[in-house]
């Protein structure tokens, strides 16, 4: 809706980690994943799925006795990607750090989502991106009407067979 109406950035929050983030990657131009400074342990739990799809990371709370955990948090997520199959041979997903209190690397990570775009709409890589996701939006769509239309005559049956037997 904010993009028919002519907003030319529309920043999309899910509520944390799991299957609507996923499907939220499947709309959107760019998936950036913000992370708090988590250590070793808690960067494992997260879903490996979540990183996979992700352009970009930023990890929040660069700042105050949070600074020296947001670091070791960036080189353990830089380190963790190096290792993933990326979605696009045109973009390596970057880790970055900043500070909502500060606005540290706040103009970093709008100059980070900048290249990004250049990058894919020169390569042509947006637009095929943007056809897929209608795609697969399109069958999501098919796939749930048609489930849809089959758990109403499941009913409409069941009812039927009910009904006849207790006549």
């Amino acid at each position: 809706m904010c993009e028919a109406a002519g907003f030319d950035v529309c920043l999309v929050e899910t509520v944390g980690v799991g299957q609507s983030e996923t499907m939220v990657a499947d709309m959107v131009d760019m998936f950036v994943l913000m992370v708090p400074p988590a250590g070793g342990d808690e960067i494992q739990g997260l879903k490996k799925g979540i990183v996979e799809i992700s352009d970009l990371v930023v990890v929040n709370k660069n700042d105050g006795d949070l600074e020296n955990a947001a670091r070791e948090a960036v080189a353990e997520y830089t380190s963790a990607l190096k290792y993933l199959r990326h979605s696009t041979p045109f973009w390596i997903p970057k880790v970055t750090s900043v500070s909502s209190k500060t606005n540290k690397g706040v103009n970093n990570v709008w100059d980070i989502i900048l290249e990004y775009f250049n990058i894919m709409k020169n390569s042509d890589e947006l637009q095929k991106r943007r056809g897929n996701q209608r795609k697969l939006w399109m069958w999501r769509q098919i796939t749930s009407e048609l489930l849809n239309r089959y758990d109403i005559y499941i009913h409409f049956f069941r009812n039927l067979v009910f009904n006849k037997e207790s006549c």
